[in-house]
């Protein structure tokens, strides 16, 4: 069988003037970049690059005068879509169908190699991985993941992705409904239009976390803080009546983009500010939530949260929240951010006496809480949704960007009460875990013998002391 014959990666080949067409399109400088900047011997790297699957080394060796490796260069300072273009001429396949990477890393076309390699060529030639855009769960899973130098303690995922169905390019509509289930691992996935969208922003999810955590790997609290998100995923998903597989295959969709953890600068103990940003996807429907928690100082937090429904289509990629970006945090009621909660502690003086105040907002309403149930669990009638209570998954929510929350059950026990998560309230310093308690309760229809009868609470103070 020919190499044209067993690459899918070609069946996105181009003629070479309607890649030239491509290119007056998408090669444009970035706004920050000198483009009167040239090459020459001492700014230039040499680079190789190598197909990741054999899909990618095909697509190579056929349009590379049977070479299994591309040389292409790259002049420093410049980002990794200029080396992407060269590759782009020789394969004839626009990059929207494949991604380049350092092997162990994942990066983006706006990233450069600087950050590894430095500002000097060096001698030996820098590999590069092509990694065509519908493997890079595999990759991340085969490579990333799998790699004795990572520091991603621990492996995120815990399922690994099946590999999928041979006929694959054979089922036409149904696809990337089959890709997808093979990639996460799905549970009774509903049928219908949506799945090519999940399944290319779910892969980019999960190659930005990889990529964050390479980048943030040496900074302080950031695994800690991670592994507080998945040990918070754990506690609530083994509260429901899911299995131990269900578990981990609904946890393996909580994927945080974006995290900014400082401490009191004491012993490490208190969290200063926080800032989290995290995805979650169904494991029933193409669907996926935003969430984004703020803590900008002690005794405030605000939870807010996105619904995609159905997940947008492949090219329309999400935006990742960047922290500190200079658009700021997002905003309560703009493009379709809503808000869970916010609660924050005041300190006013009233008539020369200090007061310590709450003042809190639990946005929250029933029919809204439903719908998160619905987005995460395939909705009413569904088997994954009959095991998981309204206010689990709204725990969930909450616990996709590390505040876990648990729920007493008013059985009159003091050890029996609304807390939060390994009585790490005082991390949190927001004292309110009764009235949280007691909103989330409300919310969700499910109220325990504690629970002071009356409507719930949009705003006000919860509370002073």
């Amino acid at each position: 069988m020919s190499s044209t014959a067993t690459s899918h990666l070609l069946s996105f080949r181009v003629s070479a003037k309607e890649l030239k067409e491509h290119a007056a399109e998408t090669r444009k400088p970035r706004h920050y970049e000198k483009t009167t900047t040239s090459a020459n011997a001492s700014n230039t790297q040499a680079i190789l690059v190598s197909g990741f699957n054999e899909d990618a080394a095909s697509a190579i060796k056929a349009s590379n005068g049977g070479k299994d490796v591309m040389n292409v260069s790259y002049v420093l300072g410049k980002d990794m879509r200029t080396i992407a273009w060269q590759v782009e001429d020789i394969l004839l396949v626009p990059s929207k169908h494949w991604r380049l990477t350092p092997k162990e890393q994942t990066m983006l076309p706006e990233d450069t190699l600087s950050f590894d390699y430095g500002n000097k060529p060096t001698k030996a030639p820098i590999e590069l991985l092509l990694v065509p855009e519908d493997a890079l769960v595999y990759y991340i899973a085969e490579v990333i993941e799998k790699s004795e130098s990572t520091e991603f303690h621990p492996v995120w995922r815990y399922l690994p992705p099946s590999p999928p169905p041979a006929d694959i390019s054979e089922q036409g509509s149904g696809e990337y409904l089959a890709r997808a289930s093979a990639a996460f691992n799905l549970l009774s996935p509903s049928l219908g239009a949506g799945w090519d969208g999940y399944f290319a922003q779910r892969q980019d999810s999960e190659w930005k976390l990889a990529r964050m955590r390479y980048r943030l790997s040496k900074e302080d609290h950031v695994e800690s803080y991670l592994g507080r998100i998945k040990d918070a995923v754990e506690a609530i998903l083994a509260a429901t009546k899911l299995t131990e597989n269900e578990r981990r295959v609904v946890a393996d969709g909580v994927l945080p983009q974006g995290l900014e953890v400082e401490d009191d600068g004491d012993d490490g103990d208190f969290l200063s500010d926080v800032t989290v940003f995290a995805r979650i996807y169904s494991p029933c429907r193409p669907t996926l939530l935003d969430v984004f928690l703020e803590r900008p100082d002690k005794g405030a937090i605000t939870i807010l949260y996105r619904v995609h429904d159905p997940a947008p289509p492949a090219g329309q990629w999400l935006k990742i929240f960047h922290i500190r970006s200079v658009e700021g945090p997002p905003k309560v009621g703009k493009s379709g951010w809503r808000r869970l909660f916010a609660i924050k502690r005041e300190t006013p003086t009233r008539g020369g006496k200090a007061r310590k105040t709450t003042n809190s907002k639990w946005d929250l309403s029933r029919a809204e809480a439903a719908q998160l149930h619905d987005v995460l669990f395939g909705g009413e009638g569904h088997d994954v949704a009959k095991k998981v209570p309204i206010e689990d998954a709204v725990r969930l929510v909450m616990a996709s960007v590390g505040f876990h929350f648990e729920l007493g059950t008013g059985s009159g026990d003091p050890k029996d009460k609304d807390r939060i998560g390994k009585g790490e309230g005082w991390v949190w310093e927001i004292d309110c875990e009764e009235w949280i308690g007691t909103q989330l309760r409300a919310t969700c229809d499910a109220p325990s013998q504690g629970d002071k009868a009356g409507p719930i609470k949009r705003g006000g103070r919860s509370g002073k002391k």
